[in-house]
């Protein structure tokens, strides 16, 4: 019992050594997503937004972040067109298959918990994102997201990202007829690579 008391206010001497501090920054990069369970090409887009990272612990950094993210997919297939009718009780659709791009503008906001070690961190948080430009396809007007990834600083300003981004929000209508899609839950995958800089 000595011994881990002794351990415990060891280790709080030792945290409260490390100076707290507080660091804005900004953060762009590219973002490859795509909507998941539809047909079509990944879209290549970018991202760029800010940061306030609150160093509390030689460890941990609590990171809130606002930023402005273009996604969605290239050459998905649709029915243009789309007629959907009974015959003999039955119901069918038919529609002529056509492609489209498809662009969505998210602003967002991101609660990033950072663990660092030495010049490594890894990152993880939830997000919440707005939708503030989607041509007529999209139905939602709010994303929730979960993010994973890491980072390597390069020096003590400027780092390397790259992210995971998982949409837990459907954004498109007419899944079931107007889209080509395959059986589960379609929704926001985004990977993300890029730079942060540290302003001060």
């Amino acid at each position: 019992m000595k011994k881990t008391l002794l351990l415990f206010l060891l280790f709080c001497i030792y945290q409260a050594e490390a100076q707290v501090t507080f660091d804005p920054g900004v953060r762009a990069g590219a973002n490859f997503s795509r909507y998941t369970h539809l047909e079509g090409d990944t879209k290549t887009d970018f991202y760029v937004g800010i940061f306030g990272a609150l160093k509390l612990s030689r460890f941990y950094t609590f990171q809130p972040e606002i930023y402005y993210s273009r996604q969605g997919m290239n050459k998905v297939e649709f029915y243009e067109n789309y007629r959907y009718s009974y015959i003999n009780g039955i119901g069918s659709g038919t529609g002529d298959l056509a492609y489209k791009d498809l662009t969505t503008s998210y602003l967002g906001v991101d609660i990033i918990n950072k663990f660092s070690f030495k010049k490594l961190n890894f990152q993880f948080g939830p997000g919440l994102e707005f939708v503030v430009n989607s041509p007529d396809h999209v139905e939602t007007d709010i994303d929730l997201t979960i993010n994973l990834g890491f980072g390597y600083d390069i020096t003590e300003r400027l780092g390397v990202e790259a992210r995971f981004k998982k949409g837990l929000i459907e954004p498109l209508k007419y899944q079931s007829n107007y889209f080509t899609v395959d059986n589960g839950r379609m929704t926001n995958s985004v990977f993300q690579v890029g730079l942060s800089y540290k302003l001060k």
